[in-house]
């Protein structure tokens, strides 16, 4: 008898394993076939701090990290506007963007907008560690991309 109870016990150890080995295969299906990872960085705000608007100052992290790198699992065609909002959605960060002549604009991200830090001063995106050469709502991200959201304040000095 006590044989018994024994192999009904490993029996149900091993189904047990095996469903949560499934379970956990179905959760990462979930999060995307593909990953990306996604940050932004204000810390260039620090180098023009005698440009920054008083009632912003508050909103700069000390390190200029609003959000470190984070992986973003997706699936078919996303592009770098795609991910920000789905991030700043997830992590409950602030975000604004408009569409404009050129595609989607970001003006603000973390209560951050352009002008906040001089006349020359928004948000710029690279990819792989190169700013990009078209707007965010363009740009296709492939895997492994590295998309990199930095608020510059003189397009001359920061880029």
């Amino acid at each position: 008898m006590k044989k018994s109870w024994k192999r009904v016990l490993l029996a149900a150890l091993v189904v047990c394993a095996v469903l949560s080995g499934l379970v956990s295969c179905k959760k990462q299906e979930a999060k995307g076939e593909h990953k990306a990872t996604v940050s932004i960085d204000c810390s260039k705000i620090w180098a023009h701090e005698a440009d920054l608007n008083a009632d912003k100052a508050d909103y700069v992290p000390k390190d200029g990290v609003v959000l470190g790198e984070t992986e973003v699992f997706f699936d078919g065609e996303v592009t770098a506007y795609d991910l920000l909002q789905a991030v700043c959605q997830e992590r409950k960060i602030q975000m604004d963007a408009e569409d404009s002549a050129y595609g989607k604009y970001v003006k603000g991200i973390a209560q951050l907008y352009a002008g906040d830090c001089g006349d020359m001063s928004g948000w710029m995106y690279k990819v792989n560690g190169e700013f990009a050469e078209v707007g965010c709502d363009a740009y296709t991200v492939q895997e492994g991309d590295e998309i990199c959201w930095v608020f510059i304040c003189d397009y001359l000095t920061d880029c």
